[in-house]
């Protein structure tokens, strides 16, 4: 089962165990209503809870291990750019993936020209398009790279 899949499992599995446990309480409550229901009820609390907890903490460690991997892809990417691209790319990334050329030209130590010669090198290595945008463009990355790191 692919991780996605799983994750999607085990949440589903999580959410019916919730309902269940909350049908169950109903059902119970009106079959049964002698101070036998007190006795089962804390129990079903609890296991809720501990179901809860435990699809949390299933939950955010995926997570965190996501942003960590996401985080270490975006600076093994940026070793092999040049100051300017770097430039370039941390904007988009700023951005979500998307800036005006004129944005980026605005950036420290970035001049027109600049801009422009980091963009067409970074569009040589496939890193980012380039979409016409009046009498400027948007620099975007393209969608394997900005799923990848965004």
């Amino acid at each position: 089962m692919q991780p996605q899949n799983r994750r999607i499992f085990y949440g589903l599995l999580a959410i019916s165990i919730f309902i269940l446990t909350a049908l169950f309480t109903v059902y119970y409550n009106e079959v049964h209503r002698v101070i036998d229901n007190l006795k089962l009820a804390p129990f079903l609390i609890i296991v809720s809870i501990v179901a809860g907890a435990g699809t949390y903490a299933f939950m955010s460690e995926r997570i965190e291990r996501k942003v960590l991997s996401l985080k270490r892809t975006t600076e093994l990417i940026l070793k092999f750019l040049n100051e300017d691209e770097r430039k370039v790319v941390q904007k988009l990334i700023e951005n979500n993936g998307k800036a005006l050329q004129a944005e980026i030209t605005r950036l420290d130590g970035m001049s027109k020209l600049r801009t422009h010669r980091a963009v067409r090198k970074l569009l040589s290595k496939n890193i980012v398009e380039i979409e016409k945008y009046g009498k400027t463009n948007v620099i975007k990355f393209p969608k394997e790279i900005k799923e990848g790191l965004i």
